[in-house]
């Protein structure tokens, strides 16, 4: 005996939240249940992306994120979703911590652009939130090097830099 496709509902979470969730069969479409969690999503772009040179990077950065936006649906993350993270991961640079969200933004991208849900030409997420890069960022200093480090630098004798040295002067 399978159970009733109800429509429009809501669901309660156990702190007593509720949010609205739809799951109803519509004629010519099929069935339509459109929510999904980030950690789906996520899970999705590691496998989808798995090809990728930077794809350890991208999976390191996910896990980071992971605790705070994980179990949120992808329709109710937005920009505020990631301050919890900013203000954990102040350590970071922010040109780190930037990077680190990009990834979730491309998610989040691909979510609203690309992938749809079987059978339908719906898309996960309606659209894309905002994700506004954090500003601020101070680039280094720059560090001058003394006498034996440009030794080590330009030493003939190092096989990268003298492979490179001597088809500079080679060119002509």
């Amino acid at each position: 005996m399978s159970t009733a496709i109800r429509g429009f509902y809501k669901r309660y979470a156990t702190s007593g939240d509720h949010t609205w969730h739809i799951d109803k069969r519509i004629k010519s479409v099929g069935r339509l249940c459109a929510r999904r969690k980030f950690h789906e999503a996520a899970a999705k772009y590691l496998v989808d992306f798995a090809h990728k040179s930077t794809i350890r990077r991208d999976a390191a950065a996910l896990k980071d994120l992971s605790p705070y936006i994980s179990d949120l649906w992808l329709d109710r993350i937005n920009n505020d979703s990631f301050n919890a993270y900013r203000k954990a991961r102040h350590d970071l640079a922010i040109i780190t911590r930037n990077a680190k969200i990009a990834v979730t933004r491309r998610v989040l991208k691909l979510a609203a652009e690309v992938w749809c849900h079987p059978g339908t030409n719906m898309t996960w997420l309606e659209r894309a939130p905002a994700i506004v890069a954090e500003r601020g960022h101070c680039a280094r200093e720059p560090y001058p090097l003394d006498a034996s480090e440009q030794e080590l630098l330009f030493n003939d004798s190092h096989p990268t830099v003298a492979g490179s040295h001597s088809s500079l002067s080679t060119r002509g």
